[in-house]
């Protein structure tokens, strides 16, 4: 399956890490190298203050916004003699 473009752009930022969901909010913990991407501010903020491994883990917790990465699409255009070879 393919990669949405925050998806993209999480492995992008921090390629070691493991990447869950998708959305344009990411929950990023160094302590397990994990990155949770939300839809939602308000939910990733949540999410951001809940302990996952121990319990210091939630106070490393970051909330980072994150700009999508869209595949680039090339245009082939065609000259006038590759129109009348086709």
């Amino acid at each position: 399956m393919a990669d949405s473009p925050f998806q993209r752009a999480a492995r992008q930022r921090w390629p070691r890490y493991t990447i869950r969901g998708d959305g344009e909010w990411a929950v990023v913990c160094h302590v397990v190298s994990l990155v949770t991407l939300y839809d939602l501010a308000l939910l990733a903020q949540v999410e951001a203050g809940r302990e996952h491994s121990n319990w210091r883990c939630a106070e490393k917790h970051k909330l980072e916004p994150i700009k999508p990465i869209y595949e680039a699409t090339t245009a082939i255009l065609k000259s006038p003699a590759d129109m009348e070879r086709d």
